[in-house]
């Protein structure tokens, strides 16, 4: 591969990765639209803002699929421990607005 083939080559690929970036963000939006909604009727009818039990199930699947796709499941954890606190923090946020 000449130069002018690497450069080419290394610019498609990161466009691949930005456009990638663009859909995470994308399903980071739809899921906390779904998180919210949950918020909403956690503090319509008192419930806690967790539920330990189904984290914990959802995070071991989550783990399992992170090892079948060759991803280190302890990335995924700490991506997921960011995400479950924000939820909580939106639910905490909705609860005080009710």
């Amino acid at each position: 591969m000449n130069n002018s083939e690497l450069v080419t080559h290394l610019a498609k690929l990161r466009a691949s990765i930005d456009a990638r970036d663009v859909e995470l963000v994308r399903v980071l939006a739809s899921r906390f639209e779904l998180t919210r909604k949950v918020g909403e009727l956690k503090a319509t009818y008192d419930l806690p803002p967790r539920d330990s039990a189904r984290e914990a199930e959802h995070l071991a699947c989550l783990k399992k699929i992170a090892v079948e796709a060759r991803l280190d499941p302890e990335f995924i954890l700490n991506i997921f421990d960011i995400v479950m606190a924000q939820v909580v923090n939106d639910h905490q946020i909705i609860r005080r607005n009710n």
